[in-house]
């Protein structure tokens, strides 16, 4: 997969990342205002996709707001999956973080801060946990 940062109005920063960490894969489901009937509609030539490479236990990524989906009649809220990879490509980690605010979105430049603080602070915890 060649490197690449993605495109779209959210921005996620990690930090702290171990010097094993050699690249960050992440991918959600394509953007949309609706809901998609299930996952396979959701994800399919989804754009919301990359992966950059970890330099200095650091790594970008842009991406636009995932839609929301049906699994098993479930409404699935809209979420980010990060894969963590040692530079030869061996999964290290994979992490999935909701980005929803109680199942709404607010499009304010404090609330997306704060989803990506929280997000990060997610991944730097369940990542020196073990």
């Amino acid at each position: 997969m060649p490197v690449n940062a993605g495109r779209g109005e959210y921005i996620l920063k990690v930090t702290g990342l171990d010097a094993i960490v050699g690249r960050m894969i992440w991918w959600a489901s394509n953007p949309n205002q609706e809901s998609y009937s299930s996952p396979d509609e959701a994800y399919a030539n989804s754009t919301n996709v990359g992966m950059v490479p970890v330099l200095n236990g650091e790594a970008t990524i842009h991406f636009a707001r995932p839609g929301q989906y049906y699994e098993h009649r479930i409404l699935r809220s809209p979420h980010l999956h990060i894969a963590l990879c040692s530079s030869d490509g061996n999964l290290l980690h994979i992490f999935s973080g909701d980005l929803s605010d109680k199942g709404s979105w607010l499009f304010s430049a404090w609330t997306m801060t704060f989803i990506v603080l929280t997000v990060l602070l997610v991944i730097i915890l369940l990542w020196r946990r073990g």
